[in-house]
């Protein structure tokens, strides 16, 4: 039985879908749905009779979670592609840009990859959300802060006073329902606590980070080392072509979870003597400030993917091997 991948170019309205033959790597169907519930589910029963083995979309900032939501309620393993990397296979391939060259493009990359991030459950999706929303708020409040402290008008800053009481509160309720959601989530799976208890033993992690990289990093636990390293972007990627040497850079990768990598290294740094100890050498080696912090986030992710996979906390002998 023929089997196929299934790609899907996100839009408000009217999305564009193209279905794969991985066999033939020819396009079998292609169509158009629009992205409502019942709409989406009367698509997928109509392709329930092919033998997709993943789908794939475009993030759109949040336009593509109708589709994921659909597509993972009928069992169906979906990747979630960085724009960026869609856009170089499309070029790659020297093909036109329109909404069915694009679904088309979007099938190919989920055929040429061999790998799904794992389905996360309603719970899971719940912490995220609210978790993106706290993201939000605290930025919203550094600003507003910022503002403050530069003006002088008082009306101003009586407006922005105001702001800043309003943000605090919201801020402090959604706090209230992250807490919620991630009790709901221990209790669906009771394998999350454990999880973020293990990460908190490292000196540098805590409670927030912990519970951030369990829900921007699923994977944690299930990778190798240069896997995880790549993923969250930590590993330097090189830039040489026969006698020239470029510089490496970190590119790609999960953004987010570098954030709270870089600070939990900060942290580890001052806290853990094996990580002090790493980062230190790294300085007296000649390496700037800031390629020896990414080289802790480095070696922090790793052992925490390792802390993950093993089941063991924290144990300064784990930050002694190279992390290379």
């Amino acid at each position: 039985m023929a089997k196929y991948t299934l790609g899907i170019d996100v839009a408000q309205k009217v999305c564009t879908w193209a279905l794969l033959d991985m066999t033939t790597r020819k396009v079998a169907l292609q169509g158009e749905v629009r992205p409502e519930p019942q709409h989406l589910t009367q698509w997928l029963q109509r392709l329930s009779r092919y033998d997709i083995v993943r789908a794939a979309v475009e993030a759109t900032g949040g336009w593509e979670e109708p589709i994921v939501e659909a597509l993972r309620k009928h069992q169906l393993p979906v990747l979630i592609a960085n724009p960026k990397r869609i856009h170089r296979l499309r070029e790659a391939m020297g093909w036109a840009k329109n909404d069915i060259l694009d679904a088309q493009v979007i099938a190919l990359y989920a055929f040429l990859q061999n790998k799904t991030s794992p389905t996360p459950s309603e719970h899971h999706d719940e912490v995220k959300a609210l978790f993106k929303r706290r993201e939000q708020l605290v930025d919203m409040l550094q600003r507003e802060r910022q503002r403050l402290r530069r003006t002088r008008r008082s009306a101003i800053r009586e407006s922005i006073e105001r702001s800043i009481a309003f943000l605090e509160e919201e801020l402090a309720q959604i706090e209230k329902a992250l807490c919620e959601a991630q009790r709901q989530w221990e209790q669906e799976d009771p394998t999350i606590g454990s999880k973020k208890r293990l990460l908190e033993s490292l000196p540098g992690v805590g409670p927030k980070t912990a519970i951030a990289l369990l829900v921007w990093l699923p994977e944690l636990g299930t990778l190798n080392r240069q896997e995880v390293a790549a993923l969250t972007g930590t590993a330097p990627l090189s830039n040489d072509s026969g006698q020239r040497h470029g510089r490496r850079r970190i590119r790609e990768g999960r953004k987010r979870v570098r954030r709270y990598l870089y600070l939990s290294a900060m942290s580890a740094i001052r806290v853990a003597a094996p990580l002090r100890s790493f980062y230190q050498h790294l300085r007296e080696e000649g390496k700037p400030g800031h390629k020896a912090i990414v080289a802790v986030m480095r070696r922090l992710v790793v052992i925490l993917n390792a802390m993950i996979r093993t089941g063991q906390s924290w144990n300064p002998a784990l930050a002694m091997p190279r992390a290379s």
